[in-house]
């Protein structure tokens, strides 16, 4: 029964009904009973209770726990991979026609790409995560929360690896650029055949750090709804406890992410060093 007749809501012998449960999060673990937003079960008095120090201690702290926390960590690791790989797709892509663009001999080309590499360098990725996810919808344009924050981290990621790329073209010798001219080679041809090829063995070790850069801001988009590996593990350590395991959890985590991106970018650019030919691949 409803609360009344000056009865405080919540007093002995009087139900207050209970409003609508709240709605998952996007990407986030599903729901169970009495724990809707974070999936993890209830805390148990023991697992609530210190430990006494020792070896035998940690090892069942973490029999208890981490088979607890790691189904969720895993999905949230995932969905920031996920979120990588499309936001980094994007601002290679963006990054390359605009470091090409930001040297180009018309100022009405190099002006738009100016104003666009200042503006997300300048400003706070976090505040135009927010503005895309809820201002655009009042203008009629709806987006995933997945899809917003992929768009935002790729658009800024791609200013700041445009003046990468800018700098890669910029440190080809000029005798190269000589080379062409005198060999009569068109514009296209020679920039694609000669001037790209030793710009980009420049910039992929740059690209590597910026999509590793990349891989860390997915925590940013918790404030859009979306449980990446971040939130994942603060939702973790909000329902069980043990801040200290589940964040060193979820540093470790982030580090076997971020391996692969350095070791590939290593290679990548070892390989492009012995293709090239020696006096191409200062």
């Amino acid at each position: 029964r409803r609360a009344g007749n000056g009865e405080a809501p919540g007093a002995p012998g009087t139900a207050v009904e209970e409003g609508p449960a709240r709605p998952p999060r996007e990407g986030g673990p599903p729901a169970l009973p009495g724990r809707p937003e974070t999936g993890f079960r209830q805390p148990t008095r023991e697992q609530r209770e210190p430990r006494a120090p020792g070896q035998a201690g940690r090892t069942t702290l973490l029999m208890e726990i981490l088979p607890a926390v790691l189904p969720a960590l895993l999905k949230g690791a995932k969905m920031s991979a996920q979120i990588t790989v499309q936001a980094g797709l994007l601002a290679l892509a963006v990054s390359m026609i605009a470091g090409v663009l930001r040297d180009s001999p018309s100022r009405l080309v190099r002006f738009p790409v100016a104003v666009y590499v200042e503006f997300f360098r300048g400003s706070s990725a976090f505040v135009k995560i927010y503005w895309v996810f809820f201002v655009l919808p009042l203008f009629g344009i709806h987006l995933s929360a997945i899809v917003a924050g992929s768009i935002v981290l790729g658009l800024n990621s791609g200013a700041y690896g445009s003046e990468i790329m800018r700098g890669a073209l910029r440190a080809v010798p000029r005798g190269q650029r000589e080379a062409c001219i005198a060999l009569n080679l068109s514009w296209w041809t020679a920039f694609c055949r000669v001037l790209l090829p030793q710009a980009l063995q420049r910039a992929i070790v740059p690209w590597g750090n910026l999509l590793i850069d990349l891989l860390k801001g997915t925590s940013l988009l918790s404030a859009i709804t979306v449980t990446e590996l971040a939130f994942a593990g603060r939702q973790a350590a909000a329902a069980l406890g043990h801040p200290m395991l589940i964040f060193g959890t979820v540093l470790v985590m982030y580090l076997i992410l971020a391996a692969p991106i350095a070791w590939a970018a290593k290679s990548l650019d070892e390989r492009v060093r012995r293709a090239l030919p020696a006096g191409r691949a200062a």
